[in-house]
């Protein structure tokens, strides 16, 4: 019953507080709907954050795995993230312009590229690892510990 009311009073929440008027009905109870507006949030810190660079959170992302897994292939990268071989190669040409990610030929496969960090790459990387955990930290300030592991258990799980 406590928990209806709660239901209740967020269907009345509004999108912010300059349209306190506008009421958001079933969306105030749609995952879907505050997910992505979280996710609105994040982006809007990243592009604050790393704007600058020209750098998308995709980008980032790919950096971030070859870096952990050196000399993944393209194939097993865009497995990883969801992504058709076309935007996986796309993704990672961008990043090659900018001398930042090397395809080599894999010492197991000579059909696949393995993909390395270059040492430009690995400097900006830990340039932008740096202010992204400031703007992480500040994206979950309003969470305890203990609820941002549970919120990242929970996101995990629906993926």
């Amino acid at each position: 019953m406590e928990n209806q009311g709660y239901l209740m009073a967020k269907k009345k929440t509004s999108l912010s507080v300059e349209e306190s008027t506008v009421e958001l009905g079933m969306l105030a109870e749609s995952l879907g709907y505050h997910l992505r507006r979280a996710q609105l949030n994040n982006y809007r810190r990243f592009a604050a954050t790393l704007g600058r660079t020209g750098i998308t959170p995709a980008q980032l992302t790919v950096l971030l795995l070859v870096e952990i897994n050196p000399g993944i292939s393209q194939t097993e990268l865009g497995g990883i993230l969801g992504m058709d071989r076309a935007t996986t190669m796309t993704l990672i040409d961008k990043l090659q312009i900018r001398e930042w990610l090397q395809r080599r030929k894999s010492a197991q496969d000579r059909r696949k590229h393995a993909l390395h960090l270059t040492a430009k790459g690995e400097r900006a990387l830990r340039k932008m690892k740096a202010e992204i955990d400031v703007a992480e930290k500040d994206f979950t300030a309003a969470l305890s510990r203990d609820e941002r592991k549970q919120l990242l258990f929970l996101l995990q799980k629906l993926i």
